[in-house]
């Protein structure tokens, strides 16, 4: 054997055995590493198998408790009555008739519309009272005993779980953004309904639609296929409605911009509203709210847990609501903090 042969041989064996080493250390991370991978896979199908049956077992008893409270819009064709369509959808606000309907409907299909409260029933449209505050209608039916169901006030986060009624099924979406605004403004008023939620996923055809808590109370109204109006915003203007046919809202008078850090009494610090306007004649300068003030709280809960629109419509007229605000005072060069009620 020569030389050439023999170091040729040996550089044979040599890579024979480093690729034979190289397999049994790769084994043997692998058998190490595959356990934990495994569990991790069956961990993550753990979860998502549990909340898909969360969702399945929530919207099972969602559709019972909310059977009837969306209904179906239908109008009549113009050439033949004997023809209806189905146009859109209704959410039951009372048991006597009285239901949300998107405004575009009517704008479309006027007095031509009905509700068809049960399969072979028509209830013919009796009257409405526009908001000009909102997307919707708020349209009396020709109808009794609707289903309906109570109403809720959500301070709803980004990713909690809510459930969307239409008139053909009920689908379980996200909040995306809990503060969602069309139109950004450079402050905040007491007396307009900027405030939306924006939904992670969109759902075909939804204006209209109810929105439920798990517990099934109605908490908003479906303004867009993707954005849902909090239904406060809403019963605030029931009182008008039923009496005077009217859905005129307790007004409050605040522009404000937020949010300021400051120094309260007690030597801690909290974030709070500035007051920039404040109009005339209404309940905020009746009381003695000024410019510059700064509100810290209203009732025991702080300024900026939710917008100033939705504290007025959680309330009605007629009702109180106790300011905490920090104000300076000229005299004394100090700043003081300041119990103001406002009678809506």
């Amino acid at each position: 054997m020569t030389r050439k042969t023999f170091f040729i041989i040996v550089g044979i064996v040599l890579w024979v055995l480093s690729v034979v080493l190289a397999g049994f250390i790769a084994a043997q991370v692998i058998q190490n590493k595959i356990p934990d991978v495994g569990g991790l896979i069956e961990d993550v199908r753990r979860v998502k198998t549990k909340g898909i049956d969360a969702d399945t077992d929530a919207i099972s008893f969602l559709r019972e408790r909310a059977e009837g409270l969306v209904l179906p819009i239908m109008s009549d064709s113009v050439n033949d009555q004997a023809k209806s369509k189905q146009v859109g959808m209704a959410v039951a606000l009372t048991s006597d008739g009285w239901t949300l309907v998107a405004k575009d409907v009517f704008l479309r299909f006027g007095s031509r519309i009905h509700l068809i409260p049960r399969p072979v029933t028509s209830s013919p449209l009796l009257k409405t009272v526009s908001d000009a505050e909102t997307e919707f209608v708020f349209a009396k039916f020709d109808a009794d005993e609707l289903k309906v169901v109570s109403f809720g006030n959500a301070d709803l986060e980004i990713g909690e779980r809510i459930f969307v009624q239409t008139a053909d099924g009920m689908f379980a979406r996200r909040i995306a953004v809990a503060d969602f605004r069309k139109n950004e403004k450079p402050f905040e008023s007491s007396d307009d309904f900027e405030r939306l939620w924006k939904l992670d996923l969109p759902i075909e055809d939804g204006l209209g639609a109810a929105v439920l808590s798990a517990d099934g109370s109605l908490i908003g109204v479906m303004a867009d296929e993707d954005v849902a109006r909090p239904i406060e915003q809403f019963t605030s203007a029931l009182g008008g409605v039923f009496k005077e046919g009217s859905a005129r809202r307790p007004e409050l008078g605040i522009r404000a911009t937020n949010t300021i850090r400051v120094e309260t009494a007690n030597e801690g610090v909290s974030d709070g509203l500035i007051v920039r306007g404040v109009s005339a004649g209404l309940p905020a300068a009746k009381a003695g709210i000024n410019v510059g003030d700064v509100i810290l709280r209203i009732g025991n809960e702080p300024a900026l847990i939710r917008s100033l629109a939705e504290f007025v419509a959680r309330a009605k007229a007629g009702d109180e609501l106790i300011f905490t605000v920090r104000r300076f005072n000229i005299s004394t060069q100090t700043y003081t903090e300041e119990t103001i009620s406002v009678t809506l």
